[in-house]
């Protein structure tokens, strides 16, 4: 059997980024629906487009929980083996990071800062978040927002993922410097991430469960490729909507996991316990994380290393991903603030045509942030802190990884 290596470029990954993104911004959508909004009870099953969007109506959260898998994935192939052999130093890999995270994060920041403000003379009350105070602006300008706090949503809330992937980063490349780059590794730092989810680091703790996870998927990936061992793409294919399949009913996000519950916990004891009912529901509540994730990452990897570019056309939604991710809620302020500015509420805030709307500004707003803006900016920023002349343009960097998770 042919196996195929990993291509210089996984455009099914990176699309992949801007579809979750998006399954962010849906998720996002019962904040303008909500209460506070809408004065009428929240109704998740009338929001716009129900019957198609009611995934991500409904799971769109865990989405960033995939985020940090891909994260996880992307960067071990990337960058892994080049940290490990000393040929990325930290102060390169700081600079690359920086670069590409930064200046998108202190644009939206002060936006966000100035139309809290304006909302705040305006209507004598903030929109969507609440804690808008000193303190937590400076914990966002060093990306420190959610290290240590799990309710004090504050500011450009999405940027919570960044500010736990910044020390995901930093765990990540003190671990391949040491060279700790064994399975057993990846799964005992996996480990220690849902551990640590328990904590008052519970944030890190989940971005490190997913990164790690996804990592694992990498490297059990490039294992059997290096003893010439490949799923074909159909089998791969195959594989992929299986697994699905059977995670979807056995989560415990879903119903069909109380029957799982019924007929295999409660009547499975093990010295009259209920040990199994108690794995059970400690895994259920992970499904996605430990198996359809990584499981997502290996098949779309391997469908593409037998067919390099065969997602080509969608790749540009990876473009985009991280300024949706960014930019989705300081638009959404700006749609609430309409909404009391001109007496909207009720089942009107409902209506498809708002959705539509603010897609419509949504992304073509992004695709010009990322175009006018983030690229422009992460070259100025590398040309800044390495004293070299900015990259080509049209030329974007192949080694660094893709944007970080929402």
């Amino acid at each position: 059997m042919a196996v195929h290596q990993l291509p210089d470029r996984l455009d099914s990954l990176h699309a992949l980024r801007g579809f979750a993104a998006l399954m962010v911004v849906f998720y996002h959508w019962q904040f303008f629906v909500g209460e506070k909004v809408a004065r009428i009870p929240f109704v998740q099953s009338e929001q716009p487009f129900y019957g198609l969007l009611w995934p991500a109506y409904g799971y769109g959260g865990m989405a960033v929980d995939f985020f940090f898998s891909l994260s996880g994935f992307i960067f071990y192939w990337l960058n892994a083996a080049r940290i490990a052999r000393g040929g990325m130093s930290p102060g390169k890999f700081f600079v690359l990071r920086c670069s590409r995270l930064y200046p998108l994060h202190f644009a939206t920041l002060w936006l966000v800062l100035i139309l809290q403000s304006v909302i705040w003379m305006r209507f004598g009350q903030y929109a969507i978040c609440n804690v808008n105070d000193f303190p937590h602006f400076v914990l966002h300008l060093f990306f420190a927002s959610n290290w240590f706090e799990k309710s004090s949503w504050s500011f450009n809330t999405p940027v919570w993922s960044v500010s736990v992937e910044c020390v995901l980063y930093a765990v990540f490349f003190v671990v391949c410097a040491r060279n700790w780059r064994r399975w057993w590794h990846l799964l005992a730092l996996a480990l220690a991430g849902y551990v640590l989810e328990t904590s008052p680091i519970g944030l890190i703790g989940r971005g490190m469960f997913s990164f790690f996870l996804g990592a694992s998927a990498y490297y059990l990936l490039t294992y059997l490729q290096s003893r010439r061992i490949a799923l074909r793409p159909w089998a791969a294919a195959l594989t992929l909507v299986a697994v699905w399949a059977v995670v979807i009913p056995a989560s415990k996000h879903f119903p069909l996991y109380h029957l799982y519950r019924e007929t295999l916990g409660n009547h499975l004891l093990v010295a009259g316990r209920d040990v199994i009912g108690f794995v059970l529901l400690a895994i259920s509540g992970h499904l996605f994380e430990i198996v359809a994730f990584p499981a997502t990452l290996f098949c779309m990897a391997s469908i593409e290393s037998a067919h390099p570019g065969c997602c080509r056309r969608v790749a540009f939604m990876g473009d985009l991903s991280y300024s949706i991710y960014l930019l989705h809620l300081p638009l959404m302020m700006l749609f609430v603030a309409g909404a009391w500015e001109t007496g909207l509420q009720g089942a009107r805030c409902y209506s498809p045509a708002l959705l539509l709307l603010y897609l419509a500004i949504l992304l073509p707003l992004a695709w010009a942030s990322y175009r006018y803006w983030e690229r422009p900016a992460q070259e100025w920023m590398r040309a800044l802190l390495t004293g070299k002349k900015p990259a080509a343009r049209g030329k974007p960097e192949t080694t660094s990884a893709p944007p970080t998770a929402p």
